[in-house]
């Protein structure tokens, strides 16, 4: 077995623990979760109570694409032909966390759904950094390391503490997040600080052992990837002003306005599925989001529907805090009766997404419900 990239090799990612019933698209509730699981990662802890704005949007765009494809070629879709040794000690490890990790499965299906769109760029090539050669001998003798930036949200990935010496898949890791990110639309500052932040996430997600114990190992870069620096600065206060893939608050208001500009330009006539993902992409919506309202014909689904009945007549403030009180003075079996609250939204003329923000998953109100019944109180 060849040592070389034994950075890559010494890698085994172990199954964890993840937070159930919490999906990982819910930016700061995962993130307490996983938070509350490391209670001594200060990191992780900062960026629960600080996540960026970047990580938040992208959560929702991407939050329907959490499945595993189980025939992935994830190193043939994402990479460029490379070293046989560098491919077949890299191929499996990424396999291995897109299979444990929730949220870098998100990430690089999403990133798929943009490929498949004709909208991500060429593959990357996977490299070993200028100046370290292939030999049987053993390791290069190079050091890479990872220093935190100074406070806030400057970390860039682990290990963050002191001078520790990251692994090889570590560093490709991290630019393998950067690269994607790369793809939609965010600048330069804003790629960095979102990979430190999934990076940090999915290593935690895998049981990444750190810090490494390794002190020597070859540099693996992403060709047209900047490498990233001993300590890369980035400004403490991150904001997110450029424009995602998709919207950059994708709610009920945005998919409603999108879904009544589908209908005024088709009428009742079907449409090629390829002018909806064509529409879709200049919308800046996800093609996957869009289908729950639109068929494959082009005709409104039943969701579609309803959600175009409640756009010509919406229920005023007034009417909506009374269901909610309602709900709220409703004892367990009257809840249970109506169907929970599936059913009761449902024979109200509400969607389930518009009662979410006043009404959690337990049947409590949320902060934004209590400022509702405040309001109608008022």
């Amino acid at each position: 077995m060849l040592s070389i990239l034994n950075g890559l090799s010494s890698y085994s990612p172990r199954t964890v623990q993840l937070p159930s019933g919490i999906p990982s698209w819910d930016t700061e509730a995962y993130a307490r979760a996983m938070a509350r699981r490391y209670p001594k990662d200060e990191v992780l802890d900062l960026q629960a109570r600080n996540p960026s704005d970047l990580r938040r949007q992208l959560d929702l765009i991407a939050r329907g694409e959490e499945r595993i494809i189980a025939s992935l070629a994830l190193y043939d879709k994402f990479f460029l032909p490379a070293e046989p040794v560098i491919e077949t000690l890299v191929k499996e490890p990424l396999m291995e966390i897109y299979r444990l990790s929730r949220t870098f499965r998100r990430l690089f299906n999403h990133w798929k759904v943009v490929l498949e769109k004709g909208g991500a760029p060429e593959r990357w090539q996977v490299l070993l950094q200028e100046g370290i050669t292939l030999s049987f001998q053993g390791l290069p003798k190079a050091e890479f390391v990872f220093m935190r930036g100074g406070s806030g949200r400057q970390q860039t990935c682990y290990p963050v503490k002191g001078h520790d010496v990251s692994n090889a898949l570590q560093i490709l890791l991290s630019q393998m997040v950067w690269a994607l990110l790369q793809n939609f639309n965010a600048n330069e500052t804003e790629c960095w600080a979102g990979a430190a932040e999934y990076t940090n996430l999915i290593m935690r997600e895998t049981a990444w052992p750190f810090p490494s114990l390794m002190r020597y190992m070859p540099l693996l870069v992403l060709s047209h990837c900047i490498p990233p620096a001993a300590s890369v600065e980035t400004p403490p206060a991150v904001t997110f002003s450029t424009k995602l893939y998709a919207n950059e608050h994708f709610g009920k208001k945005d998919i409603t306005n999108i879904v009544l500009r589908w209908s005024a330009l088709t009428g009742k006539g079907a449409l090629p599925r390829g002018e909806m993902a064509c529409f879709a992409k200049d919308e800046g919506v996800a093609y996957r989001e869009l289908r729950r309202y639109i068929g494959a014909t082009g005709r409104l689904t039943n969701r579609g529907n309803r959600l175009m009945a409640q756009a010509a007549a919406p229920m005023d403030e007034k009417l909506l805090a009374s269901n909610v009180r309602a709900w709220v003075g409703m004892s367990e079996e009257l809840r249970w009766a109506s169907g929970g609250q599936k059913g009761y939204v449902k024979t109200r003329g509400l969607t389930l997404c518009r009662w979410r923000h006043y009404v959690d998953k337990n049947g409590n109100l949320t902060k934004r419900g209590h400022l509702l019944l405040a309001r109608a109180a008022g």
